[in-house]
């Protein structure tokens, strides 16, 4: 996230805290590897949940234990959708 261009009171709050703006560069990376690394169909669909999920983690404003809690979460599904192209690289 560039916090200099942060406006919303979410964003705000990422910028405000060290433990949540590092979640968010976990969920940003993730999401770049995952854009790369799925076929088209999955791309649409990955783009999709992430606009979802980043209208939710609006709506927790500048609450900190919402954020942590859909950061977590969000963490969580890329972690399982990253298995998927991860395990047909390795041959499994």
């Amino acid at each position: 996230m560039n916090c200099a261009k942060a406006k919303a009171k979410d964003e705000k709050a990422i910028c405000a805290d060290k433990a949540i703006l590092q979640k968010d560069t976990v969920v940003a990376t993730q999401y770049t590897l995952l854009r790369g690394m799925l076929l088209m169909g999955g791309r649409g669909a990955l783009i999709d949940e992430q606009r979802a999920w980043l209208t939710e983690r609006a709506k927790c404003e500048a609450d900190k234990k919402c954020l942590n809690k859909r950061y977590d979460e969000r963490i969580d599904q890329l972690d399982r959708l990253f298995d998927g192209p991860r395990q047909r690289a390795l041959g499994n």
